[in-house]
Formats: C-alpha cells, sequence, structure tokens
C-alpha cells in the first residue's frame, strides 16, 4: 500500500542510504551509535539502496581496532530484522534505542561474510559482504528494515556469541507492482570524528588523508554525487567536518591567542610617533596574526594533505551550488541528550553550524 507523506518525510530524515543512480550503492550514516565499550568500531560506509525481491544486498565499510590488543580473524556478518517499521513514529522511535539491544539474525552462511585475518591496535581495514537476499531475515513484507554488520573476532577473550563490534542503519522494501509507491529520498551524508590535538592543530593527518585519497570515504561521497546523473539527492553535512578540512587545506596550524582584527574590540591600537621619527605602536598594542612569529615551512606530507582538503572543498562547493545543504548541529551531537540535559550545548552547536556554512559561502 502507498505509504503517507509524513512516512517518507521521517525516512528521509533518518535513512541515509540510497543509490543516485540504479545499481548503485551508496554511503550511509550510522542509525544508533555504536557501544562505547565496544573494542572494534564499525561504520558502513555502502549499502544497496533497497532490499531487492530477488538477488544480493551489498554492505560494505571499515572496521577500527580501537582497544589495546590485537585481533584476529574478525567475521563481519550481515543481519536484519524480520519485521519492518511501517509508520513515522515507529520509525522515528526506532532510531533511538540502545544499539545493543537485538533487532535480528545474523547470516553466518559461507561466502556470504567477508573475514579479516589481522587488525592491529588502531588499525582499520575495509570489508564488503554480499548477502543473497533470501538468507536475510526480511518477511518480504513493504517498509523499512533495521540492517547492519556485527563484527567477532578472537583477542585475549575467547571469541563468542556476543558481537564486538555493531553498526546497523535502515533499508526500505518497496511495494511491488506499484511504481507511485516506489519513490525514494537519497541522502549523501558528510559526517566523520573530528579530533584536536592539545595545540589546537586537526589531529589524525594519517586518517584524513585516507579518507580524501582516491576511495577513501570523504572521496566516494562526491564520486557518488557525480554520478547521480539527473537523479535528486541531499547533502547531509556536519560543519565541522567542513571546519576541519578547511583548516587541513589551510595548512592546519595551531590555534592562537593573538588578537582577531576582524572582531570588534581586537583591532590594532593607533600608532603612535617615537621621538626618532618612526613609528612605536601604542603600549596597550598587541601582535595581530599577521604578525605572528612565522612557522616552519610544512613537510611534504602536510602540503599534500593541504592540497587534497583544498581540491575536496573546491569539489564538494561546485557539486553543491546553489542547492541547500542540510546541516546538522557542529559536532553532529546528540540532539535528544543536550535539550535534555543542557539546551545552551544545543544552541551554540546550531549557532556554530551556521557560522561555519556563512564562512564557507554554502547555503
Amino acid at each position: 500500500m502507498p505509504r503517507p507523506s509524513s512516512f517518507r518525510a521521517a525516512l528521509a530524515g533518518l535513512l541515509t542510504a540510497g543509490a543516485a543512480c540504479a545499481g548503485l550503492a551508496a554511503p550511509v550514516g550510522a542509525a544508533p551509535a555504536a557501544k562505547e565499550d565496544d573494542p572494534l568500531l564499525v561504520h558502513i560506509d555502502t549499502i544497496s539502496p533497497v532490499l531487492p525481491e530477488d538477488g544480493d544486498v551489498e554492505i560494505g565499510g571499515t572496521v577500527t581496532n580501537v582497544s589495546d590488543e590485537p585481533f584476529t580473524r574478525i567475521n563481519l556478518h550481515a543481519f536484519s530484522s524480520e519485521e519492518p517499521i511501517s509508520d513515522a513514529l515507529s520509525l522515528s522511535q526506532s532510531a533511538t534505542i540502545d544499539p545493543s539491544l537485538f533487532v535480528g539474525l545474523r547470516v553466518t552462511v559461507p561466502g556470504t561474510f567477508d573475514t579479516i585475518d589481522e587488525l592491529a591496535p588502531g588499525a582499520s581495514a575495509t570489508f564488503h559482504d554480499s548477502v543473497p537476499v533470501e538468507l536475510l531475515a526480511t518477511s518480504g513484507e513493504p517498509g523499512v528494515y533495521w540492517i547492519g554488520i556485527h563484527a567477532l573476532g578472537d583477542s585475549s577473550v575467547p571469541r563468542d556469541f556476543i558481537a564486538d563490534g555493531r553498526a546497523r542503519t535502515f533499508i526500505p522494501r518497496e511495494p511491488s507492482g506499484n511504481p507511485e509507491a516506489r519513490e525514494a529520498s537519497v541522502i549523501l551524508p558528510i559526517r566523520s570524528r573530528v579530533w584536536y590535538d592539545e595545540d589546537g592543530a586537526v589531529a589524525g593527518t594519517e586518517r584524513w588523508a585516507r579518507r580524501l585519497a582516491e576511495g577513501g570515504s570523504l572521496d566516494g561521497v562526491l564520486d557518488m554525487a557525480d554520478s547521480a546523473g539527473s537523479a535528486p539527492y541531499s547533502w547531509l553535512v556536519d560543519p565541522a567536518v567542513l571546519h576541519a578540512l578547511a583548516r587541513l587545506a589551510n595548512g592546519n596550524p595551531p590555534r592562537t591567542l593573538t588578537p582577531d582584527p576582524t572582531v570588534p574590540g581586537q583591532e590594532p591600537a593607533p600608532v603612535e610617533p617615537s621621538e626618532d621619527g618612526g613609528e612605536t605602536p601604542a603600549p596597550d598594542d598587541t601582535l595581530t596574526p599577521t604578525q605572528a612569529v612565522p612557522t616552519e615551512e610544512p613537510a611534504d606530507g602536510d602540503g599534500e594533505l593541504a592540497a587534497a582538503a583544498s581540491a575536496w572543498l573546491e569539489r564538494f562547493t561546485l557539486l553543491v551550488g546553489a542547492t541547500p545543504v542540510l546541516t546538522l548541529p557542529y559536532g553532529d551531537i546528540d540532539v535528544s541528550a543536550a535539550i535534555r540535559n543542557d539546551r545552551t550545548r544545543f544552541d551554540q552547536a546550531v549557532a556554530r553550524a551556521a557560522d561555519v556554512m556563512t564562512a564557507l559561502s554554502l547555503p
């Protein structure tokens, strides 16, 4: 049966999967976050746009060992829910449930899951599962299903049935025989974790280089937009990611406490004539950013990263054009928790997000 517009709107807001062209996988964002104590961090980067009536469901992404010990023989099993979510309210509520709660059975048939032989502490690896749709637990009824990946590996703790890492999102199954009911909303997300060093420079530059490199997660989402042709899609952006990329493009400078002459009240003090005819700054004058002590020339790797970040931002800006961008609060904060515990944090995140988008001239 055709779904009401409110359900499609909820799906557009929560489902970050979809294809810009038929047959293509699309980047997706996580629904509930992974458990904080999981030793393996799983992220789904690509997934089939819908559950097909027959054929395979493709799921790909990365797994990172965030523990202090190595993991071996990491299996990445797909899972899905059995019953669909059929209305907007249930879909919204489902997006907030605990990520450790059971929603569906894993597919453990050989050949349907990927295996990573070894993963050292701090290391990441990619995975790709191709799962026949008939092996998933879905009932086949139209609606939206949970779908995701469980990672199980060996470490000092023997392998058991409890996942060492997990990620999940939603995937729709469209009613058959009704072309008008096959409307889908495609969201291309730009979301990533952002860390800063003690001096205020963007941390984890090697990870940023991988994300920006050909085939990386940030490069891939732009490729998807390029391949969309006339198919409609929307951007979903965490401005904190754009801010970090802008800093990287600028050479990743540390933060400075010198005055910013563009901010009212921080302008340089007037220059006063000195006794020898020269000019001497007034006693309360301080260094402006342009007067700061020069930094060392960037290393080759830093220069390459700056060029990659600058090229990415230029390409993204061209792809966006005048199309409005769906903007998350700065840092992709937990909105419900912020409003429940400290509303000012939410307001600050929204304002900071607007500042970044304005500074980058993005709609």
